[in-house]
């Protein structure tokens, strides 16, 4: 089971007709909760619990292409930063597991920064509201992430052992599928 909830206000300024600068800050905490069956049962055995929260701080500059009747195709660009932490827990056994023994209680923190391009989509209600759509699935984006992991275990010679590693990860993403973003929200402008 999966639960996420996304909260990013955004405040920008509307340079001209053409130009439109801004910044987004945002909080994302995500839970998740992983089980293990029993192959023949159905009967869960461990359960595994993770919460990951987000925050993001987000500088955006966006170009109107074209426009006719409060209607607008506009290029936004995006220069991202954020901050990730997580935290598993070590599994519940319900039965005795030795994969619960093993398993550890693992803590991760981490940054990553990214730049990114898309299509966005307004329609101008009023004179200071519209609607609008994110078409991230026409994007193209760059992604540098650094996480770093505390591994918690429990030996049975030794009592809580941590042991602590870290990771990078470096993509480059054309997002013409479907697991790609789109969003939609309301502008107001002042």
């Amino acid at each position: 089971m999966n639960a996420r909830v996304v909260f990013s206000p955004t405040i920008g300024y509307r340079i001209n007709d053409k130009w439109s600068a801004g910044v987004k800050i945002g909080y994302a905490p995500t839970f998740i909760t992983l089980s293990t069956n029993d192959s023949e049962s159905g009967e869960i055995l461990t359960n595994r619990k993770q919460r990951q929260d987000n925050i993001n701080l987000d500088f955006f500059g966006r170009y109107t292409i074209w426009g006719i009747n409060g209607f607008n195709i506009c290029l936004q660009g995006e220069l991202q930063s954020g901050y990730i932490h997580s935290k598993m827990t070590r599994p519940t056994a319900k039965k005795a597991l030795l994969t619960a023994v093993l398993a550890p209680d693992e803590v991760s923190r981490g940054f990553q920064v990214g730049v990114t391009l898309f299509p966005l989509l307004t329609y101008d209600i009023t004179k200071h509201l519209s609607v609008l759509a994110e078409l991230n699935i026409l994007g193209v984006s760059y992604y540098f992430k650094k996480d770093f992991i505390t591994s918690t275990y429990t030996s049975i010679e030794d009592g809580e052992k941590s042991v602590t590693s870290s990771q990078s990860q470096n993509s480059v993403t054309l997002n013409l599928n479907s697991k790609a973003s789109l969003k939609f929200g309301i502008e107001y402008r002042f």
